[in-house]
C-alpha cells in the first residue's frame, strides 16, 4: 500500500507515515491482526528475552518502561 495521499486543498502529494495508513485501513476493515514489518530485527523486554507479539496492553507496558520511544494512540 503506497503512503502517498493527495492534499485535496493544494493537489500535492503527500508522503504520509506507511504505519498511519496501515493502522487506520486495519481499524476501518475491522481486521483481526495488523503485522508490521520492519528493519528492527525485534523488540526486547527489560530481561533482554524477545517479544514477538505486541497488542495493546504489552505496546502501553513497553512504552511505560521506555522500551519503545514512540506510540500513536488510536
Amino acid at each position: 500500500m503506497p503512503s502517498l495521499v493527495l492534499d485535496k486543498n493544494t493537489a500535492d502529494v503527500l508522503n504520509v507515515n506507511a504505519d498511519t495508513i496501515a493502522t487506520e485501513l486495519a481499524v476501518n476493515l475491522s481486521a483481526s491482526k495488523l503485522i508490521f514489518i520492519s528493519d528492527v530485527p525485534y523488540i526486547k523486554d527489560l530481561k533482554g528475552e524477545r517479544i514477538s507479539s505486541v497488542d495493546e496492553n504489552v505496546a502501553k507496558k513497553l512504552f511505560d518502561e521506555k522500551i519503545i520511544s514512540e506510540m500513536e494512540w488510536l
